[in-house]
This record gives C-alpha cells, sequence and structure tokens, in this order.
C-alpha cells in the first residue's frame, strides 16, 4: 500500500472523527431538572420522609403497631435518613440517571415543551403542590374535591395517570423501596441476614402489587384532579396530550425509573448510616 493512502486514511479518520464529536449534543440535564421541578421535589423529599418516619414513631408509641425505636435510636435513624436523602446527593444520582435513560432528542423536546409558558405554569403549580403542607392539605381534601369534578375532566386525568403509568410505578416504588430499607436497616442487626431480611420482605408485598397498583390508580386520579383543579379544561388536555406523546411517555418513564432507582439506593445508604451511627457508643468506649 503507497504511504499517502494511509495519510488520506488517517485525514479522513480524523475528519469523521471531528464530524461525529462536533455532531455530539451537549445534554441540558440541569436544565431539565430545575424546569420540570424535579430539582425542587427533590429537595422536599427529605423532610417527607422524615415527617413519615416521626408520624410511625408516634404511631408505634402509642401502641398502634409498627416499630417502636428508643429515643436515641430514633435520633440516630433520623440522623441517617438526613444523610441518605440529602437534596444534593439525590439531585446529582437522578442527574445520572435522566442522562442514561432519556435520549438527547427527547430531551430537547421535554425542553421545549416545559419552556413554555403553559409548562412553566404547571411546573410551578407541581412545585407548589410538593410542599409538606400542601401535601398534607391534598390528602385530607382531594376525595371531597373529587366528588364535584365533572366526568369529563375525570376522564382527562385518568388518560394522565394511564400515560404517566402511575399506579404502576408508585406500587414499584414502594415496594423496592420498602425492600431497600428492610436491607439496610437489617445492616445494624448483627442477628439478621440483610439479603434475607429483603427477600422476606419483598416475597411478602409481592402479592399485593396488583392491589396496589389499582388504589394507586385511584389515588392518583384523584390527587390529579385536585392538584390541577385550576388549570382549564384546555390547558389540562394540552398537558395529556404531551404526556402521551412518545417523548412525553419516555420522559415520565425515564423519570420514574430515575426516581425509583435513586430512593433505592438511598435507603441502602440510610441503613448503612444508620448502622455506622449505632456503632459509635462501641468505638468510642
Amino acid at each position: 500500500m503507497h504511504i499517502t493512502t494511509f495519510r488520506n486514511i488517517i485525514l479522513a479518520a480524523l475528519a469523521m472523527l471531528a464530524v461525529a464529536v462536533g455532531a455530539a449534543e451537549p445534554r441540558r440535564i440541569d436544565e431539565l431538572m430545575h424546569k420540570s421541578g424535579l430539582w425542587t421535589q427533590l429537595g422536599q423529599a427529605q423532610e417527607q420522609i422524615r415527617t413519615g418516619a416521626q408520624e410511625a414513631q408516634a404511631q408505634a408509641l402509642a401502641g398502634k403497631g409498627g416499630r417502636k425505636f428508643s429515643n436515641d435510636d430514633f435520633a440516630r435513624l433520623i440522623a441517617a435518613m438526613n444523610a441518605a436523602y440529602a437534596p444534593d446527593k439525590l439531585r446529582a444520582a437522578m442527574a445520572k440517571e435522566l442522562e442514561a435513560h432519556l435520549s438527547a432528542q427527547d430531551e430537547g423536546v421535554v425542553l421545549e415543551w416545559l419552556s413554555s409558558d403553559l409548562g412553566v405554569r404547571l411546573t410551578r403549580i407541581e412545585e407548589a403542590s410538593g410542599e409538606l403542607e400542601a401535601s398534607m392539605a391534598a390528602e385530607r381534601e382531594a376525595p371531597a374535591h373529587f366528588t364535584s369534578v365533572p366526568q369529563p375532566r375525570i376522564n382527562k386525568v385518568k388518560r394522565m395517570v394511564a400515560a404517566i403509568r402511575m399506579g404502576e410505578a408508585t406500587a414499584a416504588m414502594v415496594i423496592n423501596m420498602t425492600t431497600a430499607i428492610g436491607f439496610g436497616m437489617a445492616m445494624a442487626n448483627a442477628a439478621e441476614d440483610p439479603a434475607a431480611v429483603a427477600q422476606l420482605i419483598r416475597d411478602r408485598m409481592e402479592p399485593g402489587r396488583e392491589r396496589m397498583v389499582e388504589a394507586f390508580n385511584t389515588r392518583a386520579v384523584q390527587s390529579f384532579a385536585y392538584v390541577y383543579r385550576d388549570v382549564t379544561d384546555a390547558d389540562l388536555e394540552r398537558y395529556v396530550a404531551f404526556s402521551e406523546s412518545p417523548a412525553g411517555r419516555r420522559y415520565h418513564e425515564a423519570s420514574v425509573k430515575g426516581m425509583d432507582n435513586v430512593l433505592a439506593r438511598a435507603g441502602i445508604q440510610m441503613g448503612r448510616e444508620f448502622d455506622a451511627l449505632m456503632r459509635e457508643p462501641a468505638r468510642r468506649s
């Protein structure tokens, strides 16, 4: 082979490399997380999970079931939760999930929607609804509000819930997060096998998955009807249409899958943090 042929091959390869690198679209995950409300919602998770633990402890102390912790151990549990569900950790983990599960092309389509006047307004509504007091109010008021919602509007909300696969996604997150927390908490007990504990939890929860899906779908329809109560029918239809679009479905699927993975890993990390805190007195003595 003549030497100029090698030269031409190298030049062609370098030219193609330049084209390929130049054609790669820069990711805009940080912008997506801010405009979608995920950034804010992940920042709200720590307080909501901590509040849930405090309510569970109060019920256990009142003899209404559940695991009862001593005051010192419960303080350790809260400290472990604060560390595992720290907003910056959750956001960084979610950014990696979105980059892995959402294409750059779909990212662009979603950002275009989120940047529209309606997209911005809906994100603000969703961020506000995620605040602790607002979410607790929704739980109290949504069922009663739902009785006054016209059937055509209910049908729109049901389409959105179906497009997002909200019931299936929530059931999966509950099972996976409960299993992960069980695994993590078992680390703090030398007498328990974390993997066996996690498997036992999953085995007990899996038979009820279909019932959970149905219950979470019902709750989601009521919740969405309440949260978007001030959105016009026309604007709600536009939101539903986006959720049903190919890019919209893939975006919601990536978001839900990412959230599931992030929260499950945080649950395991919470157990590790709790285990470490439980061992501290022994290390100090």
